[in-house]
């Protein structure tokens, strides 16, 4: 068997369908419980039938104690986000 034939590391598990982002996103924060020492990334979709769907939480391999802060600012009216 070469590296071709080997199956993808990459397979992602999905949720079952949500109503509304923040119902999906709900339960992706509920996945993570109380961990709140490492950063965790989900991806939420959207399907055709206008539900949703999110990626199981994966550890972002970052230490939420030791990772600077995030900025959160909204650009001001007429200013660029890039």
């Amino acid at each position: 068997m070469d590296e071709r034939d080997k199956p993808s590391a990459a397979v992602v598990r999905m949720s079952r369908e949500f109503l509304s982002a923040d119902d999906a996103a709900r339960h992706a924060h509920e996945q993570v419980g109380k961990r709140r020492d490492r950063e965790f990334v989900a991806v939420i979709f959207q399907r055709s039938n206008q539900r949703f769907v999110v990626t199981e939480p994966v550890d972002a391999g970052t230490d939420a104690l030791e990772a600077p802060p995030c900025s959160r600012q909204t650009p001001k009216a007429g200013q660029s986000t890039r």
